[in-house]
C-alpha cells in the first residue's frame, strides 16, 4: 500500500466540495476506498482479520454500535493494541477502510458510530457527549480479552474532534496511550465562533449534508460560551492532557488554530505524559485542497504518518516516545505564487523547517495610519483620526478564499475585487525593501465606534503582489456584543463611545517577499462564512430582525492606535531549519 496515497486521501478524505442538503458520507468513502485501492468496507483485504460487532454500552444505558477488526493471529499472538476511531460517518466503512492502514502493522481496529448516527443508539450530540462516550469506550476496548491494554485514539476532521474530546474527562482514560489527530479541534467552541461570530456555512452546510439539520438550532442556542461547551473545550485545563500524539494540520485548514493549540497545549502545558511528547505536522491546505493557485508539490509529505507509526509501536513496545528521530514541529514556511519570477532571485518561502521548538520570534508592530498606511511609526496628532465606512447588511462582503468549508473558495484568493468594495478600508506598507517572515499567532488591536448597537469588524491579512495581485494570507474577526467576553452577556455598543478590541488572527508561517506589501483590509462582513450581523442586537435564535445599516469607525489617532503585531523570525534562521520531510 502506497503511504503517500494514503496521506493525500487521509488529508483529502473531508475535502468537503458536495453541495448543501446532500449527504456528505457516500461520497466521503467512495474516495476514501478509491484511494486506498480497497472496496467499500474493506473486502479486498477482509481476509487479513477476523471481524466482530459490538454494542458498547455507555454509563447511561445507551449502547454504540462498535465494529472491531483484529489481525490473523501471527506467530500466536492473541492480544493487540487499538486504534479507535469514533465517527459520524459509519462505523462499518470506517473499519475497512482504517484497518487497511493500521491492521497490517499488527493493530486491532474499532471503530464506533457516534451516539444518535447510524446503528448507535441515543441522539446526536454534536460533539457534546463524545468525552463520556470516548472514556467508556476506551475502558471497554482495554478490559476485552484481545486487547493488550494499550488503546490509541485516531481520527480525521470530525473524527479528530472526537479524538481531540478523549482527555476532557478528569482523571482522562487510563488505557489511552497516545493519539493521531489530523485537522481537529480540542476547542470546539472556538473553531465553531470564533471571535464569537457564527460559522453559518460550515455548521449549517455540514449538518446539513450529514442529514443532521434540526441540530443546527442547538448550535445556535449555545452561542454564548457556557457549559454546553465544556466537554469539547480541552483548553480549560491542558494538563489533563497526558499521552503522546501527532497532530496534522494545515494553515487554511478549518480547524488550523484547533491543531496548533492542541500542539501547544499539550505539549507546553500538557500532563507529565504529555509534555514534551507532541509532534506537530502543519502543510499548506488541511481540509482546503488549494487556492487560486497552487502551493508546490512540495508540500506534501507522508511525515505525520511516519511519526504516527513510530510513535505507537514505540509506545506499544514500553519505549520513550520523545526520543524519536523525528523533530517536534514540522511546518511548510508558505510563500508567494510560485509560478512567475518575482524577484530576481526568485520568492522566497514554499519550504519545510523541522525544529523541537518555535523559531525564535520578535513582535513586528505595524500602526494603521491616515491614507491607508500601515506603518513602523506610530500615529501622531495632526492626522485624520479615523476611517469610516457604512455597512449594509443587505449587501455583505462576499467570502472570497480562506478556512472554508463547503464553499467554492478556499485557500489564498485574489482579493482586489473585494478590496474595491466601499465598504472596505485598506491599510498597507507599501512595496518592502526586505522580506518579512512570519511564523506564529497574528494579533489585531482596533479601537472602533459603530453608530449601531452591534456589529462587526473583520480583518483579513493580505500579500500584495507587484503585479497587483493580492492575495489572502489569514482572516478572522469580532462579533461586538462579544466583544469583552464570549462568556458572559451580550454587551451592546452606545453610541459615540470608542471601544478597543482584540481580533484573533489565528496562526500562520509565511514570508512576505521584498517588493510585495503586507496589507490588512478591514470590513463587516464575510458572508457566507460567517453569519451576517444585521446590526440591531439580535442573537442568533431571535432571527435577523430588521436590518440596520451602520457607519462603522475605525480609529488610527495618537490616543486610539490601532496595531497590528506580527511574529516576525529571521528568515535566516528559518533555512537554518530547512528540511526535506
Amino acid at each position: 500500500m502506497n503511504t503517500v496515497g494514503i496521506l493525500v486521501l487521509l488529508v483529502g478524505v473531508c475535502i468537503a466540495t458536495e453541495e448543501f442538503g446532500e449527504d456528505v458520507t457516500e461520497q466521503h468513502f467512495k474516495r476514501m476506498a478509491t484511494m486506498l485501492g480497497v472496496e467499500e468496507g474493506g473486502e479486498a483485504t477482509k481476509a487479513l482479520w477476523y471481524t466482530t460487532t459490538a454494542m458498547i454500552p455507555m454509563r447511561d444505558g445507551v449502547e454504540l454500535y462498535t465494529v472491531i477488526y483484529l489481525p490473523a493471529a501471527p506467530d500466536g499472538v492473541t492480544t493487540f493494541p487499538i486504534v479507535l476511531d469514533r465517527t459520524p460517518y459509519g462505523a462499518d466503512a470506517t473499519a475497512g477502510l482504517v484497518g487497511a492502514l493500521y491492521l497490517p502493522q499488527g493493530y486491532g481496529i474499532a471503530a464506533q458510530d457516534m451516539r444518535g448516527r447510524y446503528k448507535s443508539q441515543g441522539e446526536w450530540s454534536f460533539w457534546s457527549k463524545s468525552a463520556d462516550d470516548s472514556f467508556d469506550t476506551i475502558a471497554w476496548l482495554s478490559a476485552q480479552s484481545y486487547s493488550s491494554g494499550d488503546v490509541f485514539g485516531f481520527g480525521i476532521s470530525a473524527d479528530g474532534n472526537a479524538a481531540s474530546t478523549e482527555e476532557v474527562s478528569m482523571p482522562p482514560p487510563p488505557a489511552l496511550k497516545g493519539q493521531f489527530i489530523i485537522v481537529g479541534s480540542g476547542q470546539l467552541y472556538m473553531s465553531m465562533y470564533p471571535g464569537g461570530l457564527y460559522r453559518q456555512s460550515m455548521i449549517a452546510g455540514w449538518s446539513t449534508s450529514i442529514l443532521e439539520k434540526g441540530y443546527i438550532a442547538t448550535v445556535k442556542e449555545n452561542e454564548q460560551y457556557g457549559p454546553y461547551w465544556y466537554p469539547t473545550d480541552l483548553s480549560r485545563n491542558w494538563t489533563n492532557t497526558n499521552v503522546p500524539a501527532v497532530h496534522f494540520g494545515g494553515w487554511y485548514d478549518i480547524f488550523a488554530k484547533g491543531t496548533v493549540d492542541n500542539f501547544n497545549g499539550y505539549q507546553y502545558e500538557g500532563g507529565p505524559g504529555a509534555r514534551g511528547a507532541q509532534y506537530l505536522v502543519m502543510n499548506p491546505g488541511g481540509h482546503c485542497p488549494g487556492g487560486e493557485y497552487l502551493f508546490p508539490s512540495n508540500s506534501n509529505t507522508n511525515l505525520p504518518f511516519l511519526i504516527a507509526n513510530k510513535l505507537f509501536r514505540t509506545i506499544s513496545e514500553g519505549g520513550d516516545p520523545t526520543a524519536l528521530r523525528f523533530k517536534n514541529i514540522n511546518v511548510y514556511i508558505m510563500g508567494p505564487d510560485p509560478g512567475p519570477v518575482l524577484s530576481a532571485a526568485g520568492p522566497r518561502g514554499n519550504f519545510w523547517i523541522c525544529t523541537n521548538d518555535w523559531p525564535a520570534k520578535t513582535t513586528r508592530t505595524l500602526y494603521l495610519r491616515a491614507g491607508g498606511k500601515l506603518s513602523d511609526r506610530d500615529p501622531r496628532g495632526g492626522e485624520r483620526e479615523f476611517s469610516a465606512y457604512k455597512y449594509d447588511p443587505r449587501l455583505p462582503v462576499p467570502t472570497t478564499g480562506g478556512n472554508n468549508l463547503l464553499l467554492p473558495t478556499c485557500g489564498p484568493w485574489d482579493q482586489r475585487a473585494i478590496e474595491r468594495r466601499y465598504d472596505v478600508l485598506t491599510f498597507s506598507t507599501g512595496a518592502l525593501v526586505r522580506s518579512v517572515s512570519i511564523v506564529g499567532n497574528v494579533q489585531l488591536i482596533l479601537y472602533v465606534r459603530s453608530s449601531a448597537n452591534d456589529t462587526d469588524f473583520m480583518a483579513k491579512l493580505v500579500d500584495v503582489y507587484p503585479d497587483g495581485r493580492s492575495y489572502n494570507i489569514l482572516d478572522q474577526g469580532v462579533r461586538m456584543r462579544w466583544h469583552q467576553s464570549r462568556s458572559d452577556a451580550p454587551q451592546y455598543l452606545e453610541d459615540g463611545t470608542v471601544y478597543k478590541v482584540t481580533i484573533d488572527l489565528q496562526d500562520t508561517a509565511y514570508v512576505f517577499n521584498s517588493g510585495h506589501a503586507i496589507e490588512l483590509d478591514i470590513t463587516s462582513s464575510n458572508f457566507p462564512r460567517f453569519s451576517v450581523n444585521h446590526n440591531n442586537g439580535n442573537l442568533l435564535t431571535m432571527g435577523p430582525g430588521e436590518d440596520v445599516t451602520a457607519t462603522n469607525f475605525v480609529y488610527h489617532s495618537e490616543d486610539y492606535a490601532s496595531v497590528l503585531s506580527l511574529p516576525e523570525v529571521e528568515y535566516d534562521d528559518l533555512q537554518d531549519h530547512k528540511c526535506t520531510p
